[in-house]
């Protein structure tokens, strides 16, 4: 069994966390978050992140483990994402990736491989003058025509991270190839009514901000930590940043919370469908997924 690796994907607000631990207790796993926001210290309640009373002791990897000035890749979470499935196989349990960010999930799966091109500073210096002066989208253009499928899976608008692919496009042989998804790989995908799953959206950021949601924005911007900041470019957060500067009121951040994660949860869906290989559930067929795991683990073992 320690040979299969479960994992378990879909839209921010379907009940992945309910079920993944489920599935550890049954199959005597760890889990492995799959979320790009949950690995900063400092991000709590906008990210969602798993409480230690929702872990009912089952160890999770990859959580709190860089602080919310640092940066993280779909390289870096590749690389210990790896390390953490050998560490759980040595103890004898079933590792579990659990999580929603498409770009990281897709990765593992298939198998990329990413570059290690070290920062060109001065290239990155002439792009965001090109920025400056001819718009971001000039530069996703030089993308589109170096890389055509790179540039499919990054936002038009995105400065970073279109910056980045093209330094790494430019300086670097080494470019994710993808491959197959092994038999090791049990992949199952949640989703459910989307008039539900909105409303599921809308009533968690609003537990969110009862739970202090505001407070914790508001100490990571008064600590240094603002827009130009990875972390807070994370919905949850980067909305809040208008009120800070007094630009917009509260009630308006907190809607603008509301439907930017929806036009996320929409965004994964459309990410993962183009996942063949998942296999598709609705967040409360607990049993009937166990049962097709086991199912699939004795198919591919014989």
């Amino acid at each position: 069994m320690k040979n299969f690796v479960i994992v378990i994907v879909g839209p921010t607000g379907c009940g992945k966390t309910a079920l993944s631990i489920e599935v550890a207790k049954f199959f005597d796993g760890e889990i492995i978050s799959g979320d790009s926001m949950q690995i900063y210290k400092e991000l709590n309640i906008g990210s969602a992140k798993v409480t230690k009373e929702e872990m009912q002791g089952i160890p999770h990897h990859l959580i709190d483990i860089r602080s919310a000035k640092d940066e993280f890749s779909a390289g870096e979470f590749t690389k210990l994402t790896n390390l953490a499935i050998s560490k759980i196989r040595n103890n004898d349990k079933l590792p579990i990736i659990v999580g929603g960010t498409g770009l990281f999930i897709q990765g593992i799966i298939e198998g990329y491989s990413y570059s290690s091109c070290p920062r060109q500073q001065q290239f990155r210096d002439e792009c965001k003058k090109i920025a400056s002066t001819e718009g971001v989208s000039s530069l996703y253009k030089r993308l589109q025509e170096l890389n055509p499928s790179v540039s499919s899976k990054i936002s038009e608008n995105d400065e970073k991270r279109i910056i980045r692919a093209l330094e790494i496009q430019t300086f670097s042989l080494d470019q994710p190839i993808k491959k197959e998804p092994g038999k090791e790989y049990i992949v199952i995908g949640l989703n459910m009514d989307r008039a539900k799953l909105y409303n599921n959206i809308n009533l968690r950021v609003e537990k969110m901000m009862q739970n202090g949601l505001l407070d914790e924005v508001q100490n990571l911007y008064e600590s240094g930590i603002d827009e130009n900041y990875q972390a807070m470019k994370g919905i949850g957060y980067k909305e809040f940043i208008p009120y800070f500067k007094g630009e917009s009121s509260l009630e308006e951040c907190v809607e603008l919370v509301k439907q930017h994660t929806r036009n996320y949860a929409k965004r994964q869906l459309t990410w993962f469908r183009r996942m063949d290989y998942i296999t598709w559930f609705e967040p409360t067929e607990h049993e009937k997924i166990i049962d097709y795991i086991k199912r699939k683990m004795y198919e591919n073992n014989n």
